[in-house]
């Protein structure tokens, strides 16, 4: 209803915009223009004193500087429609670039309403494309009364704007821009910049999108000093060989502060807290990032998700992290275990399934899988966390070897804007209750499997949740509370019972997990470890800013300092520790060695394949996955390019490839390989069906054998020669070359 009403409003309001034309129309839109400003001015400052001065208990001191830098931009605004009325030749684009400021102006207070995060542009162009999942957000937010308000008077600015814009008198829209813009320069420069070290809750939003140095990038000379430089000194630890069960669950979004044990503080997981006060939990444990794709890198790849240039500007958020931190997932293999990753959020989403498949899991799936046929799907087409756990048990009981299994799960029903699967309401106290109920059913059906008797059960998260910092929780925290989560551990860890108060963090998780299932373990000093009768914290924590993009927050156990990720001049502002130099060049080597990688995704992909409901591949590699990138390429199989079809600024290609026609044997995957100026890169496209090729040869096991994807018209073109790898088995078989000519 809230949808059709909100539509049917603005359709009136553009339509009476577009008849009347006269003076008084000009200035009933120009009021109307003025009131919206004021409307999210003031908007924006009560999220700021919500979000920031709750905490900071600086009772609205920050008031006249969000005041100040936001007229700055009503100022911008005012100066581009006068603009307008003395160039009319222009007057469309002056329309559209007001209406796109507005848009972002507007854009960037729902989402710091929403996720209590500012908005940046590379925001838009990385998860723009993921339209299903944008199209979740914007629904939920038409749901709350603050959300479509919100909306709906971002439409009705944008309708006054391009109605004021069409009126035909133009000295009386001169004398009041003028006027008006010449007050608002006068307020916005008129106030005093206030000391305080997060700007980014002051500066308007295209402030903080030019301030932002994230993606300045190292000079090339630079970058390559630092990929000669040596890594950080390994310690060695001799590990205890045993090999239980283990379990390690993601709880979306749950934090330190929801939990009395954990903070002293909210009390919405109680059961959860009795659980924990009877084994071990972790009251110093830290995220690496601040969204969930970090928590996965971090937690199950063990590395630190920092950022390379470009990062943020790529849906491709996990190149440069598909190699697990000590080689995790093949050493736990080589000594039987069996790996899984449960989720219910669509594996599609930032290409998911790629990343779980690059870093070693066997088996990985979402809530396509048959078993949540009959459960209700919420918010990223993902059922509740109950129905996972239940999948969780259902896959324990098929297991039909004595390996023993590494799981990791992550969840979606504590995901903003905490809709508690109970009620359909927004409710972040019953979402995390629901959690904690649902969490302590899980434990008690895996303890009356015996599941404890050797098995590990660790519930954390990804991140701490996207909310307001309370005065309380900074308070016991400090900026540290940004990162604060839990960790319980339960089961057959050989930890002590109670409390661990030490410093860990979401990264020392698989240097711990192996040091307790193999022989011997090392680690770099942003590494810890507290499995196997040892209990060594990192000697520094890296945490990745999401309120200010260009900063990491480093812990090295006493004090909280900042480094600001600025290219070549990457630093400590302020206090710095005794070892900056070697936690600087470590934090650049890691950038500089992802950034190549990140950049390669949109040289080879076209934008429109978005569109397109053929499967395409959307990973380019440098190198073939290992353990393939190191082996000699054999010849064998059969396969076959299609014609390319050329399109205006892409190329499709296709074809098939099986290992044995007549034993229907196909690979595991098809790599295709692009040479250009002596580099090698690779596409590992989607598998397709190929009923003609199942056809020709007469069997039906040959039906998946087929492939097809996009590439950029201009790459198509440069590329000497386009090969077709089979990779089956651990050997890599070459089998035909692209003929131009056909």
């Amino acid at each position: 209803m809230r949808i059709k009403f909100l539509v049917t409003s603005i359709s009136k309001q553009v339509k009476h915009l577009c008849e009347i034309k006269n003076n008084q129309f000009s200035k009933n839109n120009f009021a109307v223009w003025v009131f919206c400003s004021i409307i999210f001015v003031l908007a924006r400052l009560n999220l700021v004193h919500t979000h920031i001065e709750g905490y900071t208990n600086s009772d609205w001191t920050l008031l006249p500087a969000v005041l100040s830098h936001d007229i700055r931009l009503i100022a911008l605004l005012l100066f581009i429609l006068a603009l307008a009325t003395f160039l009319p030749v222009l007057n469309i684009f002056f329309i559209i670039l007001t209406v796109g400021l507005i848009g972002v102006y507007c854009l960037d207070i729902i989402i710091f309403y929403a996720l209590s995060h500012r908005l940046y542009i590379t925001d838009i162009l990385k998860f723009g494309r993921e339209v299903s999942a944008v199209n979740e957000v914007v629904l939920q937010l038409l749901s709350q009364p603050m959300g479509f308000v919100l909306i709906l008077f971002t439409l009705i600015w944008i309708a006054s704007t391009i109605g004021w814009c069409m009126a035909s008198n133009k000295r009386p829209k001169r004398i009041s821009l003028i006027i008006v813009c010449i007050i608002s320069v006068i307020f916005g420069f008129g106030f005093p910049e206030p000391k305080f070290i997060r700007a980014d809750s002051y500066d308007n939003v295209l402030e903080n999108n030019i301030k932002d140095t994230v993606d300045k990038p190292f000079t090339n000379e630079f970058r390559e000093e630092l990929l000669k430089s040596h890594e950080l000194q390994k310690k060695c630890f001799s590990g205890l060989n045993l090999k239980p069960n283990i379990i390690v669950i993601a709880v979306e979004s749950f934090s330190s502060y929801q939990s009395k044990l954990f903070s002293g503080l909210w009390d919405v997981t109680p059961k959860l807290d009795a659980i924990a006060e009877k084994n071990t939990y972790f009251t110093n444990f830290t995220a690496n990032g601040f969204t969930t794709d970090h928590g996965l890198i971090a937690l199950f790849a063990g590395l630190n998700p920092l950022p390379a240039v470009n990062r943020y500007n790529s849906t491709n958020v996990y190149s440069g992290f598909g190699k697990a931190t000590n080689d995790f997932y093949n050493k736990i293999h080589d000594i039987g275990y069996e790996t899984a990753f449960l989720k219910t959020a669509s594996l599609k989403f930032l290409d998911e399934a790629h990343w779980f498949d690059s870093i070693g899991f066997q088996y990985f799936e979402d809530s396509s899988n048959q078993f949540y046929n009959n459960f209700r799907k919420g918010a990223f087409n993902a059922a509740e966390d109950r129905a996972l756990y239940s999948r969780l048990l259902n896959w324990i009981d098929e297991q039909k070897s004595d390996k023993p299994f590494f799981i990791g799960m992550m969840t979606t029903s504590s995901h903003p804007p905490f809709i508690d699967p109970r009620t359909g309401l927004k409710d972040i106290y019953g979402t995390f209750r629901y959690a904690d109920n649902t969490l302590a059913q899980l434990i008690s059906q895996l303890d009356e499997r015996g599941y404890f008797k050797n098995g590990i059960l660790f519930i954390t998260s990804d991140h701490r949740s996207m909310t307001p910092l309370n005065k309380g929780e900074f308070d016991i925290f400090g900026y540290s509370a940004f990162s604060r989560i839990p960790l319980i551990a339960i089961g057959d860890h050989g930890l002590p019972k109670g409390e661990i108060s030490l410093p860990f963090q979401q990264i020392d998780l698989l240097p711990s997990i192996l040091n307790y299932v193999t022989e011997e373990t090392c680690i770099t000093p942003n590494q810890g470890i507290f499995l196997g009768g040892i209990l060594e914290p990192a000697k520094f924590r890296l945490h990745v800013s999401g309120y200010q993009r260009n900063l990491i927050y480093v812990d090295n156990g006493f004090d909280l300092m900042t480094v600001k990720m600025d290219g070549d001049e990457t630093r400590f502002i302020g206090q710095k520790p005794d070892n900056s130099n070697e936690i600087i060049r470590f934090i650049n080597k890691n950038r500089a060695k992802h950034t190549a990688m990140n950049g390669e995704y949109n040289l080879f992909v076209a934008s429109e394949i978005r569109k397109s409901k053929t499967p395409v591949a959307e990973k380019i590699l440098t190198l073939l996955p290992e353990p393939y990138n190191i082996l000699k390429i054999l010849s064998g199989g059969a396969c076959n390019f299609d014609k390319p079809k050329t399109g205006k600024n892409k190329v499709f290609l296709s074809g098939w490839a099986v290992i044995s026609v007549e034993e229907g044997v196909l690979p595991d995957r098809i790599a295709i390989c692009f040479e250009i100026k002596g580099e090698r890169k690779f596409v590992l496209p989607e598998i397709v069906e190929r009923y003609d090729v199942a056809n020709y040869f007469k069997n039906d096991n040959l039906l998946k054998s087929g492939f097809g994807f996009y590439i950029g018209k201009n790459i198509y073109k440069i590329a000497e020669k386009i090969t077709l790898y089979q990779l089956f088995q651990g050997k890599v078989y070459k089998c035909c070359d692209l003929n131009r000519g056909t």
